[in-house]
């Protein structure tokens, strides 16, 4: 009788132990889990803050707009050029539903060196605001030509540009000389290696309710895409 009772103790014993060891390890998963969704969870939330428009933006289209494109480029990138001009396309055919963010990731920037074209971009952009801003990186990108350039660009080309805006070459040699812009321009290469920018350009797609990472060269129609697969917006016929 005493080694039944002894049998049977052990057999309970076995059976909360095996209980007790399947609820650590359930729970352990329930951590980990809880523990992974709420760091991916912190992660999109600080992507989304990277991602939200602030005043220092540089945006073409309404601040307002459901769904932006904040585009991470340089002036003499030729594949920047060609996707700068496909944003825009995307922004004016959206009736006010998407708009075009443009932050600047030099090229020369990797080797120590902001080129004098996007500072001499935030020098019109404080005297003429986002419409110079936007009028200028067009000027440059078509002054350049399709192919780019990897030298630094000519100050021919960006006094050219800049004056076809309205700003004077004088204006940008003082502008030049000044910190802010490179300041800017500095801050805005961080924001991009925060949300992991490693090649350009790079653009997000980003709504209210979430954001989605292009990174290339891609057609209007590749845009389009991506934003009805995030949020709809309705395109104009």
């Amino acid at each position: 009788m005493p080694r039944t009772r002894s049998v049977r103790f052990t057999l309970i014993l076995l059976v909360v132990l095996v209980i007790v060891s399947l609820l650590a390890i359930y729970f352990h998963n329930r951590l980990v889990t809880y523990e992974y969704t709420s760091e991916q969870t912190a992660r999109q939330t600080l992507k989304q803050v990277q991602l939200a428009i602030s005043e220092d933006d540089r945006v073409y289209g309404s601040r307002s707009a459901a769904t932006r494109l904040v585009f991470y480029g340089d002036a003499s990138c030729q594949y920047c050029r060609q996707l700068f001009f496909t944003l825009r396309s995307v922004v004016d055919q959206s009736n006010g539903s998407v708009a075009l963010v443009y932050r600047h990731i030099p090229i020369r920037y990797l080797r120590g060196v902001v080129g004098a074209e996007e500072i001499a971009s935030e020098c019109v952009q404080r005297e003429r605001g986002d419409e110079g801003f936007f009028a200028f990186i067009q000027n440059l990108y078509t002054k350049i030509g399709s192919q780019g350039t990897i030298n630094p660009v000519p100050d021919k080309i960006i006094f050219e540009s800049a004056e076809m805006v309205g700003v004077s070459k004088a204006t940008i040699d003082e502008c030049i000389q000044q910190r802010y812009a490179v300041a800017h321009i500095e801050s805005q290469h961080i924001r991009g290696e925060l949300l992991g920018v490693g090649t350009i350009p790079h653009t997000f797609v980003v709504t209210d309710t979430g954001n989605l990472s292009v990174i290339g060269n891609r057609p209007a129609s590749f845009f389009w895409a991506t934003i009805n697969s995030i949020g709809d917006v309705n395109r104009a016929q």
